[in-house]
């Protein structure tokens, strides 16, 4: 049977509120050195830890962070949670995991359990474009950040490159190689990265005054052709495509 505070207490000869206060290194509890030893030791010697419930109830944290991403086979993705987690690790915080597959609904799910869980605050990276899932985070005062995409531009805390250069960056490489017939992969509307990717695409070829070629996405791509085309290797996206000489 798991070994109770007041048990702890009686043997350290403290209050029991004083053991939880050095279990859980609450850094405003004053006791003196010997006095902290004693009971440190005592913690090693019956591997006590702390109730992690009872101590979010009582303290309102949990110590869990959230991540939700659109999908969990992307590279992207995998690198963004292992810096998420490096960054919790030392400061006390686990970190859940939670995959959406692109799909709202499931979006919505994960967050109605992780509210229900009352974590400490979500890392959001499966935002789409006005957002409700976002606007009820907001309303909800639930700590939170957007990465990659944003929901509403300049109401959400936001961490991410810049898509809009990215677009105007890559298109202005291919023109300056000489490519006057540039494709662009489009993604989807509904989420920030494709708009202001395509957008920054489109600025640039209006001023090198170049056309643009309509954008292939999954949105106006038979599934198996893009298919296709996204497991070739860059090299053969030319073939490929047999309209444009380039893509971005």
């Amino acid at each position: 049977m798991p070994v109770t505070l007041k048990e702890l207490g009686a043997r350290a000869r403290v209050h029991p509120s004083t053991v939880s206060r050095v279990a859980n290194k609450d850094p405003s509890l004053r006791i003196a050195p010997v006095t902290r030893q004693r009971i440190e030791a005592l913690l090693r010697e019956t591997e006590y830890r702390p109730n992690g419930v009872a101590r979010g109830l009582k303290l309102r944290q949990t110590l869990v962070l959230a991540v939700v991403i659109p999908d969990i086979t992307n590279p992207f993705f995998a690198a963004l949670f292992r810096g998420v987690e490096d960054g919790a690790a030392p400061r006390g915080y686990n970190v859940l995991l939670c995959n959406t597959d692109g799909s709202p609904e499931r979006q919505r799910s994960h967050l109605r359990s992780l509210h229900a869980r009352q974590v400490d605050g979500v890392i959001l990276a499966s935002s789409f474009l006005k957002d409700p899932s976002v606007r009820q985070l907001r309303s909800q005062r639930i700590p939170y950040v957007l990465v990659n995409r944003y929901s509403d531009e300049a109401h959400d805390p936001f961490v991410g490159s810049d898509d809009l250069v990215g677009g105007r960056i890559a298109t202005a490489h291919l023109a300056d190689l000489g490519h006057r017939r540039i494709g662009h992969l489009a993604g989807k509307a509904t989420v920030s990265t494709g708009v202001l990717r395509r957008r920054g695409y489109l600025a640039t070829l209006a001023e090198r005054g170049l056309s643009s070629i309509r954008p292939i996405s999954p949105k106006n791509s038979p599934g198996p052709r893009m298919a296709r085309i996204t497991s070739l290797p860059s090299e053969s996206l030319i073939i490929t495509l047999s309209r444009p000489e380039s893509t971005m």
